[in-house]
């Protein structure tokens, strides 16, 4: 979608970035639709490569961006677990899918809705009793 005009370093940057959503979004669909609890030979091979390319691509932009001090594409901790979890998932065959737990992040938006609910002063300790509330109407019999 660039025009004639794009420079070569406009072009490498949007690769870089097609090329780095291609791989993540590849990989978590294997993970997805991967056999379960272990994947095939072929499935992690393809998805170590594949998060392997989306890291490198990451880093590339990440080093274009400070190099211009532009305060885009940070490095951040979770680049770094998501290096453990392709080694873990490549020395062990596990399907990093079939034992992740999402539920922590519904969890904190839970807790911010009871949070907001409550007043600021009482908030520390307003906000517990509350999500506890929650939680055991929640588990109560269903009508």
């Amino acid at each position: 979608m660039l025009d004639g005009s794009a420079t070569d370093e406009e072009i490498y940057h949007v690769r870089l970035v097609a090329t780095l959503s291609f791989s993540l979004s590849s990989c978590i669909s294997i993970w997805s639709k991967g056999q379960r609890p272990m994947l095939s030979t072929q499935e992690k091979e393809q998805t170590f490569f594949l998060g392997n390319l989306f890291s490198k691509c990451y880093s590339c932009l990440a080093r274009e961006a400070l190099t211009k001090r532009k305060p885009l594409w940070k490095i951040r901790p979770k680049h770094h677990y998501w290096m453990h979890l392709l080694d873990y998932m490549y020395k062990s065959s596990l399907n990093p899918m079939s034992t992740s737990n999402f539920l922590d992040e519904d969890m904190m938006k839970a807790m911010r809705g009871v949070a907001k609910a409550c007043h600021p002063k009482t908030v520390k300790h307003a906000w517990a009793r509350r999500y506890l509330l929650k939680k055991v109407v929640a588990w109560g019999p269903k009508r």
